[in-house]
């Protein structure tokens, strides 16, 4: 498995072209990208509740794609981010 860090992946790519490349990639008939899955983390600790976002895309004969995001609100207090993410990367062949 290849993790690329945050820094890994700003020194080598583009944000704008990167945008680019997901739109385009997205609008594609052959590409599925379905809803979003959305869940209510919880909390009895924390005054305002977290979230966990689940976002799948994939095309059939090459790629899956699951990007997931925490939000946790009252991270600020904290000093720590609101919002984590990561994505994962698959072959839609061998898995």
């Amino acid at each position: 498995m290849l993790y690329l860090t945050e820094e890994t992946i700003r020194e080598h790519l583009r944000w704008e072209a990167l945008v680019r490349a997901i739109e385009t990639a997205v609008r594609r008939e052959d590409v599925v990208v379905p809803r979003r899955l959305s869940f209510d983390l919880g909390s009895t600790t924390a005054a305002s509740p977290g979230r966990l976002l689940i976002m799948p895309s994939w095309q059939a004969e090459s790629t899956i794609g699951i990007k997931t995001v925490t939000y946790r609100p009252d991270n600020a207090r904290l000093g720590l981010p609101s919002h984590g993410a990561n994505y994962i990367v698959m072959n839609a062949r061998s898995g």
